[in-house]
This record gives C-alpha cells, sequence and structure tokens, in this order.
C-alpha cells in the first residue's frame, strides 16, 4: 500500500507532528528568510501608474506579505523544535491571517455594495469551497495511504465536508470566514445601515471572546473581518488618510512600521500574560439568537425555492453545523479572560496595519513589487496547500540545510499554488456562469 510504482511512499515525504527539524542557528535562519523576500521583492520592483491605497494591486501585495508571513510562524510553530528565544515568531502566522481576514472583509464589503445579495451564497461558496477540494483530496489520499492505512477512506472525504479541520488543522478559516459570510448576508438583507452592519459584527466578534474553548485562533483574530468591513464601508476616508499619511512626512509612516514590527514580541508576550481564566462564557445565548435571527430573516425576505443559492446556504450549515453543535455542550463548561483574548486582538491589528503601510509607502515613489503581488494573487490556494507539505507531508525540508531546502519548498508551493488557481477558476467559471 505504501509503494507506488516500485518507490516507497514512506522515505519521500516526513510528518513533523512526530518529528520536528533541528537547526543550528534559528537566528540566522530568520536573517536568512528575511533577506530572501527581500531579495525577491527588490529584484521584482517595477514602477505603475498612479495608484491609491487598497486599490487591487495595493491590497496584493498585502496579502502577499501576509503569506509570506503565515509561511515563517507555521514553520518556527509546526516545523522546526520550539526556540525559547525566538518564541514570538509562531505569532507571525497568526498576523498573517489577521491580513487575510481584514482584507477579506473590506473586499466583500466592497462587492456586496456594488453588487448586493443576489446570488451571494453560491458564487461565494464555489470560488472558496472548489480549490478546498482540490487540496484536501489528494490530502486525504495521502494520509490514507501514509499515515492511518487503517482508517475509512469515506469518512476521511466526509470530513472535508463536515469536520474540515480534521482534515487540516489550518482549515479553521474556512469556518470562521462561512461564519462571517453567514453574518454579513443577515445585515445585508436587513437592509441595516452601513454603521448598523458594522455594529452587529463587532457585537459577535466581542461575543466570540466569551465562548469557551473556541478555537483560539478564532479568538485572536475576532475583530479582524469586523474592522476590514468597517474601512471598506468608508473606503474613501480610509483611502486619503493613509495616502495623506505616506506622503506627509516620509519619517513617520517608517518609525511606525518599525515600531510595530519591533515591539511586536513584547505585546505579544503581555497577551500571552493575560490569558488567564476569568469571565464566564455567554456564548450559547449569543449563538442560538444569532441562528434564530438568521432563520427568521431568510425566511422573511426571501422566497423558498429549491435552487442553488439555497444548496449553497445549506452546504454552509452542513459545514459549520457540527462545530455549531459542538459550542452548544461547550459554552457553558468554562471560563475566559475577555480582555485578554481582546488585548492579543489588538496586538494582531497593531502589527498587521503596520505592514499595511508598506505597501501603502511604495505609492509615496510609484513602485510596487510584481513579487508580492503574484504571491497575493495565490495567497489563498498557498495557504490551502502549503501546510500539507511543509509538515504533514515534507518532502524537501528536511533533506537539507533549511537556507537550501526552503527556496525550493517555496517555488514548488508557487507553482502548485498557480495551478490550483488555474484550475478553480474554470471549475468556478463553469459553475457560477447561468
Amino acid at each position: 500500500m505504501n509503494d507506488l510504482f516500485g518507490v516507497n511512499l514512506q522515505t519521500l515525504f516526513v510528518n513533523h507532528d512526530h518529528t520536528r527539524l533541528q537547526v543550528e542557528s534559528p537566528l540566522l535562519l530568520v536573517i536568512f528568510l528575511f533577506c530572501f523576500y527581500a531579495l525577491l521583492t527588490a529584484v521584482s520592483l517595477k514602477r505603475g501608474s498612479k495608484d491609491t491605497p487598497f486599490s487591487i494591486p495595493q491590497t496584493d501585495q498585502m496579502k502577499g506579505i501576509a503569506i509570506l508571513m503565515i509561511l515563517v510562524g507555521h514553520l518556527f510553530g509546526h516545523t522546526l523544535e520550539p526556540y525559547p528565544d525566538l518564541n514570538h515568531l509562531r505569532h507571525l502566522g497568526s498576523v498573517g491571517v489577521t491580513l487575510f481576514l481584514m482584507l477579506s472583509g473590506y473586499g466583500l464589503s466592497q462587492s456586496l455594495k456594488r453588487k448586493g445579495i443576489q446570488g451571494f451564497f453560491f458564487q461565494r461558496i464555489t470560488r472558496i469551497y472548489i480549490p478546498v477540494l482540490l487540496v484536501m483530496v489528494p490530502g486525504v489520499l495521502l494520509t490514507h495511504i501514509l499515515l492511518a492505512p487503517d482508517s475509512s477512506m469515506i469518512k476521511d472525504l466526509a470530513r472535508i465536508v463536515v469536520n474540515l479541520p480534521a482534515v487540516d488543522r489550518n482549515m479553521w478559516f474556512v469556518q470562521f470566514i462561512f461564519f462571517w459570510y453567514c453574518l454579513i448576508f443577515i445585515t445585508f438583507r436587513l437592509k441595516m445601515s452601513d454603521n448598523g452592519k458594522v455594529a452587529v459584527l463587532f457585537l459577535a466578534a466581542l461575543a466570540m471572546l466569551t465562548i469557551p474553548r473556541l478555537s483560539p485562533s478564532m479568538k485572536i483574530n475576532a475583530f479582524s473581518f469586523p474592522l476590514g468591513c468597517w474601512m471598506g464601508f468608508h473606503r474613501e476616508a480610509v483611502a486619503a488618510l493613509f495616502q495623506r499619511f505616506v506622503e506627509k512626512n516620509l519619517m513617520l509612516p517608517v518609525l511606525v512600521i518599525a515600531a510595530g514590527i519591533f515591539l511586536s514580541p513584547i505585546t505579544f508576550e503581555l497577551s500571552d500574560r493575560l490569558m488567564e481564566p476569568g469571565f464566564r462564557g455567554v456564548g450559547l445565548l449569543v449563538l442560538l439568537c444569532g441562528i434564530g435571527v438568521f432563520g427568521h430573516a431568510f425566511l422573511q425576505k426571501a422566497r423558498i425555492r429549491f435552487s442553488r443559492e439555497l444548496i449553497a446556504v445549506l452546504f454552509v450549515l452542513a459545514v459549520i453545523g457540527p462545530y455549531l453543535i459542538w459550542v452548544f455542550h461547550e459554552a457553558l463548561a468554562g471560563r475566559e479572560n475577555v480582555a485578554g483574548w481582546t488585548f492579543g486582538n489588538l496586538a494582531s491589528l497593531i502589527l498587521a496595519l503596520a505592514v499595511v503601510l508598506i505597501p501603502t509607502l511604495g505609492l509615496r515613489f510609484g513602485w510596487y513589487s510584481r513579487f508580492l503581488v503574484y504571491s497575493g494573487r495565490i495567497s489563498y490556494e498557498m495557504f490551502l496547500i502549503h501546510g500539507m507539505f511543509m509538515y504533514s507531508f515534507d518532502f524537501i525540508l528536511f533533506r537539507g540545510p533549511l537556507e537550501m531546502t526552503f527556496p525550493v519548498y517555496f517555488a514548488c508551493m508557487c507553482l502548485l499554488s498557480s495551478g490550483i488557481r488555474r484550475l478553480g477558476n474554470r471549475l468556478t467559471a463553469g459553475l457560477v456562469s447561468p
């Protein structure tokens, strides 16, 4: 079962959940990774036409930086032996996800304001879940062949829908983004004002912090999507503010970026120290009320008919339903420190906003990085696939010094992500077109 064309697959891959990699000088590795990314960014710089903050090329560059941060954060968090002096690097992955969620909220609010909610669920779910299927089905097959040959293939494939994080730990993000899609759909269905929509989103984020045993990854990013929506609803004012900030005084944005980066270890250390029990959760009531509001709004405002939109809605509920049921059972079972989680959100958002200034600062000189734009365009697909071949089925990192193997790994991930994006776009276009 472990042989393919006479090759023993066990010798091709290493699982770092069981065996971590060791490096002689982790600090030198950090310096190398920074120089590697900086070099790719520098050699791909190009002068562009007059641009504005938070345009598509700008947000692509921000997503590109976000996925690079996630790769470094997960490399130090899941693949390498823990190094206490560099413990704060594990937070880079969380900050990268913060950027993703913030930009997702920004883009979605802009799209819904322009196009409305007609066909919202079907279009969004196909664009998100087709790449998931393209990545996770091969992942399940590899797991079945190499790690759990005695498991049920049918059950493992079913988990791609009903228990996605059990397939890959990073897939909590898909459940999380589905939750926000449902909530923002409600606010648009109820025809709330922009400020009302944002208020509902922030209240939901605050309620998340009180739910015992809710995924820490969700709690530490609770306010990211609502903030992005607020920025999207006030795009002109936000863009003008960033434009003035980078043009008024060059040293000021540079100092803000430097402060956000170099003070982040202190802010994350403080947020970690504040994570102590002390606040009883009220998540059960909040979730029940939320589902009740969604059900009422959908039944009152929409004509129920069997359509691909309804199928998409039911599919979303099937994906997040088991997790919500689990939360119902756990919602009154523990205590949480809301202040600690709130400070953790602020620490991530401060660094994320400092990172946002980096491509925005390029507007002052009329430069943009083609490497960051490219990385941003394939960032979702790379987010889905990078963990599979970084720590679950490492095929290259363990074969030599990371200074040599990581660039090869990164190049392979870029090629795979580009292929998945092209195939996913073709399949999505075939399904979404009337």
